[in-house]
């Protein structure tokens, strides 16, 4: 693989593990709520929005997350690490190439509403929303974080997509995911720039 994907509700540790593989495995990090703010507050004509996206929206931006990452392994000879709350797990299924792209999915899904928000609270610093959230808000916010992570671990499990239980020792359970990962030096072919080479030397020959 030449990219990996990490998908998860938010606070479940995607941008510490993605710091963590970038720094191990010398990758390039995509942020992709960095990205959505950029095109929100540029282009608001196109509906990619942190919140009341359009459908279209969301898979633009998602489309237009692939074609780059994909762009850069190539030509800037780098790999990549996406992370963000904007990566469904089945957008990111449906849109990249499983030659070069790895898809981990991370999560609480097992503790209580309490246990949730205690955990949260535990590492809150002012970079984060949550930090400012009442007790009320942010117990909201662990039901609905709880149920998607559900969710998305039953999802994950039918498919064999790798899982990380975020609870407990954390750090403990990145290093040990990092240090066993393997990235590809040099980036393949992914499946669409195969059949568009098929497709461009079918045309040489048919047009001789």
């Amino acid at each position: 693989m030449n990219g990996l994907i990490i998908c998860g509700v938010g606070r479940s540790g995607k941008t510490t593990l993605a710091s963590m593989v970038a720094k191990r495995h010398d990758c390039t990090v995509i942020h992709t709520d960095c990205l959505i703010t950029a095109f929100q507050e540029t282009f608001p004509q196109l509906g990619i929005e942190h919140l009341n996206h359009t459908e279209k929206g969301k898979e633009d931006f998602l489309n237009f997350v692939r074609v780059f990452c994909q762009t850069h392994i190539r030509y800037g000879q780098t790999n990549i690490v996406i992370e963000g709350g904007s990566m469904p797990l089945d957008y990111a299924l449906k849109l990249f190439d499983k030659i070069l792209f790895k898809v981990v999915v991370l999560g609480m899904p097992n503790l209580t509403v309490d246990e949730w928000c205690a955990a949260i609270r535990k590492h809150d610093t002012e970079d984060e929303n949550s930090y400012f959230q009442t007790d009320e808000s942010l117990r909201a916010r662990a039901e609905k974080n709880i149920s998607k992570a559900n969710e998305m671990f039953k999802s994950a499990k039918k498919l064999g997509i790798q899982i990380i239980e975020t609870s407990g020792d954390r750090t403990g359970k990145f290093e040990d995911f990092v240090s066993k990962i393997k990235f590809s030096g040099k980036p393949k072919m992914t499946t669409q720039e195969i059949e568009q080479l098929k497709a461009d030397t079918d045309k040489r020959r048919n047009n001789k």
